[in-house]
């Protein structure tokens, strides 16, 4: 549930047309607000047309209208850009500690895997052992 309302208010930071965080974000007259090189594309293709539009709503403009960097916009994305690397930098900060916790467990089992074979060795040795001596008593009784 926290990772889907994550990823929504990531879109919200999103350009709509590269699907990237956004780049020297601009607002068009109609609100939407697309990454700078992304909206210029989209216009250049558009420009025998004479007129220009949303790519998300589809609104057309006449003239061209001047783009300006939407300056709040910009910052909240960087915001969100360190907020995104502080996160990625945690989260890889967490799985080497828990490679290293995984390395540290098979070494005790490996450990303990090594010490269960020494006794099931010192265990039939005593075994044999024992055997041996009943038989020994045994052949000895046997003479007297």
């Amino acid at each position: 549930m926290a990772q889907r309302g994550a990823q929504q208010n990531l879109l919200k930071f999103s350009c709509s047309i590269c699907l990237d965080l956004l780049k020297d974000p601009i607002t068009v007259p109609c609100g939407h607000n697309y990454c700078s090189n992304c909206i210029n594309r989209h216009w250049e293709e558009e420009k025998s047309k004479r007129t220009y539009s949303c790519p998300l709503c589809r609104m057309e403009f006449y003239p061209k209208p001047n783009l300006r960097t939407n300056n709040l916009l910009a910052e909240l994305v960087e915001d969100k850009k360190t907020e995104l690397q502080a996160a990625a930098a945690e989260r890889i900060q967490k799985q080497k500690e828990l490679e290293r916790n995984r390395l540290n467990i098979q070494q005790r089992i490996q450990e303990r895997e090594n010490e269960v074979k020494l006794l099931h060795t010192l265990l039939f040795s005593y075994l044999l052992e024992q055997e041996r001596a009943s038989h020994f008593d045994l052949i000895f009784m046997k003479r007297f």
